[in-house]
C-alpha cells in the first residue's frame, strides 16, 4: 500500500479544548532555513471566549528560539470562533515545520549534503 503524499507548508496540530475550536482566520507560518536538529514547537495556547488567541507559551522547543518565536508570533495572530462563556480554552499546539524545500545557506544548487 503506497503512503499518501503529505500536504506542503508547515501544519499545526490542536490539542485538548482547542481541538474543537474553529479557526476562523489564520496567518501562516514562515518557512525557517534547513537544520539538522530543529524538532517540532509545541506551544500551549489560551483561547478566549471571543475567539482571541490570549496567552502563548513555549511547552517544548524546536531547538531554534527564532523558530519558536516565529511559532509564537503566529500564533498570536489566529482567530478562532467565538463561543458563550469567559474562561479560557487550554489546548497545545504542535507545529510541524516544512524546511525541507529551502537550500542549505552557502550550499550549491542541485547539491545535496552528505
Amino acid at each position: 500500500m503506497e503512503t499518501p503524499p503529505q500536504p506542503a507548508g508547515t501544519r499545526v496540530q490542536f490539542l485538548g479544548a482547542l481541538s474543537g475550536r474553529e479557526v476562523l482566520t489564520k496567518k501562516d507560518f514562515p518557512q525557517p532555513a534547513v537544520s539538522d536538529v530543529l524538532r517540532v514547537t509545541i506551544l500551549n495556547v489560551g483561547v478566549g471566549a471571543e475567539g482571541s488567541v490570549e496567552a502563548v507559551m513555549v511547552e517544548e522547543t524546536s531547538l531554534d528560539s527564532a523558530v519558536d518565536q516565529m511559532a509564537v508570533q503566529s500564533i498570536r495572530q489566529w482567530k478562532f470562533k467565538p463561543r458563550s462563556g469567559k474562561a479560557l480554552d487550554w489546548g497545545r499546539v504542535i507545529v510541524y515545520w516544512d524546511y525541507q524545500n529551502k537550500p542549505r545557506p552557502g550550499a550549491a544548487p542541485g547539491v545535496n549534503p552528505p
